[in-house]
């Protein structure tokens, strides 16, 4: 039988790239036929209090209800809330930083901030429904 330490021996799979945060999308408020196009689009994950996400690049995922957290672990030990993100915020997950544009900016406003995506956890703080895309789903703004 496997124990925990036997867990904490072996390499961990996490994914490579980064992780934008758009926690001030209000996608649910302000594009409203976008929501209802990507409803019928989406994965649904549903998630438990607690519960821990490493999504796999590319991707696109927006929060439809509840509350997640995204923290950054830091290499000296520390744990870092990036985010607590709502119902309309946005995640783009994408493989290498040289898919976000050069020049720090999407559609004429500065790009959320990117993060290693090895290092950034998502943990639902409620019970948590996000919406799973394709990368690129949302569209650059």
């Amino acid at each position: 039988m496997r124990t925990e330490l036997d867990d904490l021996q072996r390499p961990l799979d996490l994914p490579a790239g980064t992780i934008a945060l758009d926690r001030d999308a209000r996608l649910f408020a302000t594009r409203r036929e976008l929501a209802a196009r990507l409803r019928r689009e989406a994965v649904v994950v549903q998630m438990v209090p607690d519960e821990l996400l490493h999504p796999q690049p590319p991707c696109d995922l927006v929060v439809r209800r509840g509350i997640l957290r995204a923290s950054e672990l830091l290499a000296d030990g520390r744990e870092v809330t990036r985010a607590v993100l709502q119902a309309g915020a946005v995640c783009r997950v994408r493989a290498a930083a040289g898919d976000a544009p050069a020049d720090g900016s999407v559609g004429g406003a500065l790009a959320s901030p990117l993060y290693n995506l090895a290092n950034t956890v998502l943990m639902a703080l409620a019970e948590t429904e996000l919406w799973h895309l394709p990368a690129g789903t949302l569209g650059p703004a």
